[in-house]
């Protein structure tokens, strides 16, 4: 029974700590770069973005996961430099 224990263990680990998968599209609208991700449910993603690594403002989008691609949203290109980071948050279920 212990096997089972480890295997589910290791699959929990894979799913808490897994990186967040996302896209950065300039190709389909030109001078805009539109940011989606993968969501899963049962988390919140917020998207900070800043031009000074700091990102200390609040996020600019923060939605729910809902197991889908969810677009965050769109800046001009023509920006001297811009980062972006993703932060995922478990949250609380009604279940619990």
């Amino acid at each position: 029974m212990s096997g089972g224990f480890t295997i589910f263990r290791r699959e929990l680990a894979a799913y808490f700590n897994s990186p967040i998968r996302w896209v950065m599209d300039t190709a389909t609208t030109p001078g805009q770069a539109t940011l989606s991700a993968r969501t899963r449910i049962g988390f919140r993603y917020d998207l900070k973005t800043s031009t000074d690594l700091l990102f200390s403002d609040p996020p600019v989008t923060t939605l729910p996961g809902d197991g889908s691609w969810q677009e965050f949203g769109t800046w001009p290109t023509n920006e001297p430099r811009r980062f972006w980071r993703f932060e995922r948050v478990e949250e609380a279920t009604g279940d619990l």
